[in-house]
């Protein structure tokens, strides 16, 4: 695993580690790197998870069907990010949810048990890597919450303007790019594909907003 060690220090749940405690941490986390090709299943629905994986390249989401086949995108997992970590505690009902690959994907995973628990040499960055995860899942709650608001809007339109608002405010800038295609959208934000691109059309023309593709530019409007 040498060749991730440099990208590892530059994650969250490595963040104030020296290269020198990565190889030492690694060999308490039994990892063992995966590669899976776009839509495919990495984690399924009723799974039992012992590791929690960390995203190498690519692009995972977090999605859920239901007993019609409607699907919803929960989350999105990115480069250097990890997931499965709230199904891997102690006592952790089986994950309720499909982690699937938006594009072609390397997954490291970790021994969650092993993280959570002191080795047996002791290790003194045990402490730094429990308070790195907690960091991570304060953040996943505060991603959580910003998805039940803009799904808390009664109309499209309100939860396309609140989460666009939302990606504006996340870039800095009123111009960015947003990580899903149409369909991916409206899952995310459980609405009618067909109504939400009449929708987005509809604000392109009433001067709410720009965009083409993925790419959207917010655009200043006194009556908005």
């Amino acid at each position: 695993m040498k060749n991730i060690h440099e990208f590892l220090l530059t994650t969250e749940l490595f963040r104030g580690f020296e290269a020198d405690d990565i190889g030492k941490m690694l060999s308490c986390l039994n990892p063992y790197k995966k590669s899976y090709k776009k839509d495919e299943v990495i984690v399924s629905e009723g799974s039992n998870l012992d590791v929690l994986g960390l995203v190498l390249s690519g692009q995972v989401h977090v999605e859920h069907e239901d007993y019609w086949g409607n699907r919803s995108i929960l989350g999105i997992i990115g480069v250097g990010d990890i997931f499965g970590e709230a199904y891997t505690m102690p006592e952790s009902e089986p994950i309720p949810n499909f982690i699937i690959a938006a594009r072609d994907t390397e997954v490291v995973f970790l021994d969650t048990k092993n993280i959570l628990t002191m080795c047996s040499t002791n290790c003194h960055f045990h402490n730094q890597l429990i308070q790195n995860l907690f960091v991570i899942i304060a953040g996943k709650n505060r991603s959580l919450a910003g998805k039940i608001r803009h799904m808390s809007r009664r109309s499209t339109r309100e939860k396309l303007l609140s989460y666009l608002l939302d990606q504006s405010i996340l870039a800095g800038n009123d111009t960015f790019d947003i990580p899903f295609n149409r369909q991916q959208l409206a899952d995310y934000l459980a609405v009618d594909r067909s109504a939400m691109s009449a929708e987005l059309s509809k604000m392109q023309k009433e001067g709410l907003i720009q965009f083409k593709k993925n790419h959207f530019k917010l655009l200043r409007h006194d009556n908005m």
